[in-house]
């Protein structure tokens, strides 16, 4: 074998019903076995039927060793016609920096210049063409319109006389193929400002054994032609502004470009910082969705974080599955990396990052220095004027006979964050509530879901949670965003003022990452691809057709988080006892509780309280979920007591660290036998510590009472 080249290898085989095939190309690189590529097709039992792989140029490695050709069958199976060859055919990959070079060269003669407070309206027969991004070749185009093709590229080359923040809008005459999914990728430089897509009707893709299957064969709605520009920014030289092709088919027919620039120059940054996630540093190029570039990606996640350096960014942070597997050989490759790249980087465990128990000890000996206050401590929090940013580490697993420990023990164990997670980051938040803080995790904090806007891609029902760590955050008036990875598709979306920002995958299409740009009063974000177009290319899977991850919701490619005190919120408790059995929401501790409708303050009913001995009883709600903890709150409620009842009101709270609860605050009001009476309390803003957790409002009764009209709210008011 040549283990430079590509290998082309293939495989006829006749299986019975039960039978499993499984056939791939394996090889060990010192730290164990793995596989280079697995074989594709459908096996039909009863017939014949071929089973084809490749490994790409570029996908072999040094330190392989004692490379198979391996077919491992559950059952009968017969074999036959087994070939391998090895290819010399330059792939898209491999031809990219040449057609790169030769685009930027053509375009030298249709440059465009674009100054602030133009407005620049371009047609095809001011860019280059390139058919396909296999060849070497380009067109440039003598009519005003051109039709983009599935593999190709149109390239406009600009000219920024100084740096310019610009909108715009694209005129794009749909494809008659209406599938749902990608219409084209509109970019400058790398960054994405515009990702349209065919929207149908909420389609999933359907199930293939362990991993997503193809998108349902459905006729989509015919798009507008009109397709605008996300808000973006050239600095001061020459940029490429690209249409591409989306890989399954035409792009459309292309009319022209229009750019509006503002009229005041863009404002320089204080600093700007790369967020990446699901890197995957490993090997092959094994499908889910579409293929996960192992191989390749850390030499492209190389070139992101130099490109990065070149710009003069800050740091990088990696949300988490910064390797595929958690491989020693994967942490070293991530160390040389960083190294070479001369850029700082912030590490975060993900869950393909922990799989093995040598986890510690890896880290630790590989990529201490991405854990600023060492390996031992993977949630972390650091400062960089005027932002805080918080790291957390969710990535220890538990089972149905496993406690919690830094590895997977088992393929049906599940990640969680450490008990003690959430007593340290109370205390981290309660130590400094003013200034802007951001908080990652590999693992989404809040997540919307239900039918893309974009594509009709149906993301599922409700929303994703963590709601124990979101009220945590929400209690802090500084916390303005959340980023984490995990999910491989791009979002954003908001919880009680909070920016949810999820990544999309670096190793997978849409292979993208975000570049933020750090003001005095605001972050600006934008979503930027991997530069290696053809390598992008060959991890698309286009029979798939699954082509909705770069853009589900209308406003995910650039955005602004205000550094500032999150928008006031009020919640409310509002319980009139009017249902027929108690809310669940309200728990009872040596207490019967029953709705009474005899006896009301106002409406038709109450809750009836009586001591089930004779000692006290207590009623009452968990504010945890409920409270804005930053906020001013106003409490009250309605008691009706027999005469020798004894009833008492307030809220009470835990602090880390310490066993026994404490009296926040008592509502105070005077209880007349026989009456209804009211009970308040007002709770400053400011008053709430950030280390308090398991809030209650609690009614604590001797003897029977009624309760009615209890009423919370909390409001923050504006700074």
């Amino acid at each position: 074998m040549n283990f430079v080249d590509a290998c082309e290898f293939s495989v006829w085989v006749y299986t019975k019903s039960k039978t499993r095939v499984a056939i791939y190309i394996s090889t060990d690189d010192g730290g164990g076995r793995y596989n280079v590529a697995e074989a594709h097709g459908t096996l039909t039992p009863g017939k014949w039927c071929q089973m084809k792989g490749v490994v790409h140029a570029g996908d072999w490695r040094k330190q392989d060793q004692q490379t198979r050709f391996v077919i491992r069958s559950y059952g009968e199976c017969w074999v036959d016609d087994v070939l391998l060859e090895t290819s010399t055919t330059v792939t898209p990959a491999q031809a990219w920096p040449r057609l790169k070079a030769m685009i930027q060269s053509r375009t030298a003669k249709r440059i465009s210049t674009v100054k602030l407070g133009d407005t620049l309206t371009l047609d095809a027969r001011n860019a280059v063409l390139a058919p396909d991004t296999a060849r070497v070749e380009v067109s440039l185009p003598d009519t005003a319109s051109t039709i983009i093709p599935e593999e190709g590229l149109l390239v406009f080359a600009i000219n920024a006389t100084e740096d310019i923040a610009l909108t715009g809008s694209l005129q794009l005459e749909p494809d008659a193929d209406l599938r749902p999914g990608l219409r084209v990728t509109v970019l400058a430089d790398d960054t994405v400002i515009a990702a349209p897509a065919v929207k149908a009707k909420a389609w999933k893709g359907t199930q293939s054994g362990n991993r997503p299957g193809p998108a349902p064969n459905i006729k989509g709605e015919r798009p507008s032609s009109t397709v605008p520009l996300a808000p973006f920014r050239l600095s001061k030289g020459r940029h490429y502004i690209t249409v591409a092709g989306p890989h399954i088919r035409s792009g459309g027919t292309f009319a022209k470009l229009e750019l509006q620039a503002a009229a005041q120059p863009a404002e320089k940054p204080l600093y700007t910082f790369g967020l990446l996630s699901d890197t995957h540093l490993g090997s092959g190029r094994p499908e889910w969705m579409n293929l996960k570039l192992n191989a390749q990606a850390g030499a492209e996640l190389e070139a992101a974080l130099r490109q990065l350096k070149r710009e003069g960014a800050g740091f990088a942070i990696i949300a988490g599955d910064m390797t595929d597997a958690g491989r020693r050989s994967q942490y070293d490759e991530l160390s040389r990396i960083v190294k070479r790249a001369n850029l700082p980087v912030y590490g975060c465990l993900g869950n393909h990052d922990t799989f093995r128990d040598s986890r510690k000890k890896d880290i630790a000996e590989t990529i201490p220095k991405l854990f600023p206050n060492g390996p031992a401590n993977t949630d972390y929090a650091f400062s960089k004027a005027p932002l805080r940013f918080i790291v957390l580490d969710g990535s220890h697993w538990y089972g149905k006979d496993t406690p919690v420990q830094g590895f997977r023990g088992g393929k049906a164990d599940k990640t969680t964050y450490l008990e003690s997670m959430s007593d340290w980051l109370r205390a981290t938040l309660a130590a400094d509530t003013t200034t802007p803080t951001i908080v990652i995790s590999h693992y989404e904090f809040f997540l919307n879901r239900g039918v893309s806007p974009v594509s009709g891609y149906d993301l599922g029902k409700g929303s994703v949670m963590d709601k124990k760590l979101m009220v945590t955050l929400a209690a802090a008036p500084n916390v303005v965003a959340t980023m984490n990875g995990h999910y491989h598709y791009n979002a954003v979306g908001s919880y009680h003022g909070i920016t949810s920002i999820q990544n999309p995958a670096f190793v997978e299409w849409p292979n993208a990452y975000r570049v933020c740009r750090v003001y005095a009063d605001r972050m600006e974000w934008e979503v930027r691809q991997m530069s290696n177009r053809g390598l992008l290319r060959e991890g698309v899977v286009p029979k798939k057709n699954l082509l909705w991850m770069l853009s589900t919701t209308n406003d995910d490619l650039a955005g602004t988080v205000k550094l500032a005190p999150r928008t006031p919120v009020t919640t409310v408790i509002d319980e009139d006892f009017e249902g027929s059995t108690p809310p669940r929401s309200i728990f009872g501790y040596r207490v019967s509780r029953d709705i009474d409708t005899t006896r009301a303050h106002s409406g038709k009913s109450s809750l009836r309280v009586k001591t089930t001995g004779k000692d006290w009883g207590t009623v009452g709600y968990d504010l945890d979920k409920l409270m804005d903890f930053s906020a001013a709150g106003e409490i009250s409620l309605w008691v009706y007591a027999e005469s020798a009842a004894r009833v008492s009101a307030y809220v009470s709270a835990q602090a880390i660290g310490n066993k026994d609860r404490h009296t926040v605050a008592r509502l105070a009001g005077k209880i007349e036998p026989g009456k209804w009476c009211q009970l308040k309390a007002q709770i400053p803003a400011g008053y709430w510590r950030m280390d308090e957790k398991d809030v209650r409002l609690v009614v604590r009764t001797h003897g029977e009472c009624w309760i009615d009209g209890v009423k919370m709210s909390a409001k923050r008011p504006d700074r």
